[in-house]
């Protein structure tokens, strides 16, 4: 995926919050719409393949809970199960004003919010952009986290990217502030079937007011060496590059040349090596050793054969043979 990197997308959100319009009222929004152009959605438009989008705005209370929680209505969301998106306060001691938003004069709200994707797996780069919009006093951003499964094993991740969109001071009723805030995840080499994002106010008194997600998925840069297309050059790739040794096409030949053979085995292990990862390259055998040790079981199963063929047949003795 062509993502710009880190640093050059703070820049260029630094130069897109110059041009952004500021909002004169809370409902008039300056969150970004992707429109593959302006970072962080240089890559993708909404409403593209494999992108998804979830638009929280008007809440409803859930008094089973005692919680409040929106289910997303379809013409603000789209993408794969969006029916199963879902925003929750998860403290049970907000409610949800005429405002429609989500506010506690008591405590700070916590905020949960589950947003599902395509599953693509590996071999996919993901990035999950959120927008959100407050009103009263602010958010805690070091709350921030992004939750998802890699094969069943738990993910956590902090954003690597925090940009504010708007802040201004509110004048009347409760005074406060208004905030609009930016927050970018970069995801490398898996795509989840969802993404469940976690936040919180910094004190009681904040409202929330809208809140954006939008994902995309994009097949990543190849990585030299993983074969298996796993994201990563470990033991399944020498296991692949084992299996079709000898074998014409790309399934294991690194160095493209037609054929997958002993060549195709040091550019994985060299690769392996320079990645550091877990794998002991010298615990695996060379290709050498692997060629003697199939020639060497195929020269046995070629005497054992020819030892069957030859050797005479043994037969008890019959009356033609008595003396």
């Amino acid at each position: 995926m062509k993502f710009i990197q880190i640093g050059q997308l703070l820049a260029a959100l630094m130069l897109a919050g110059n041009a952004a319009v500021t909002p004169v009222r809370a409902e008039t929004a300056a969150f970004l719409t992707p429109n593959g152009q302006t970072a962080p959605f240089e890559a993708w438009s909404r409403g593209d393949a494999n992108s998804s989008f979830a638009f929280f705005e008007s809440f409803v209370g859930d008094p089973e809970s005692a919680a409040v929680s929106e289910i997303n209505p379809p013409n603000q969301s789209f993408g794969p199960g969006l029916s199963d998106a879902n925003l929750i306060e998860t403290t049970g001691a907000a409610f949800v004003p005429s405002s429609g938003n989500i506010y506690s004069p008591a405590v700070a709200i916590e905020i949960a919010a589950t947003v599902p994707s395509y599953g693509l797996g590996a071999g996919y780069d993901t990035r999950v952009v959120v927008q959100v919009g407050t009103l009263g006093f602010l958010l805690d951003p070091a709350s921030f986290l992004l939750e998802y499964e890699i094969d069943g094993e738990p993910q956590a991740v902090e954003p690597q990217l925090q940009q504010e969109l708007a802040h201004r001071d509110l004048v009347g009723g409760f005074g406060g502030t208004l905030q609009e805030t930016l927050y970018v995840w970069d995801l490398v080499g898996w795509n989840a079937d969802q993404y469940v994002l976690s936040f919180a106010a910094a004190d009681a008194s904040t409202s929330l007011d809208n809140l954006a997600i939008d994902i995309f998925a994009a097949p990543g840069a190849s990585v030299e060496g993983d074969y298996d297309a796993s994201g990563a050059v470990d033991a399944a790739d020498y296991t692949l590059w084992s299996t079709a040794y000898g074998s014409a096409g790309p399934a294991a030949d690194g160095n493209n040349d037609g054929v997958v053979d002993a060549a195709d085995y040091v550019y994985w292990r060299d690769r392996a090596a320079t990645a550091g990862g877990a794998l002991s390259v010298s615990a695996v055998p060379e290709p050498g050793t692997v060629q003697l040790a199939w020639q060497f079981g195929i020269a046995m199963l070629f005497c054992w054969g020819s030892h069957r063929a030859i050797a005479p047949r043994h037969r008890e003795k019959g009356p033609q043979d008595a003396a």
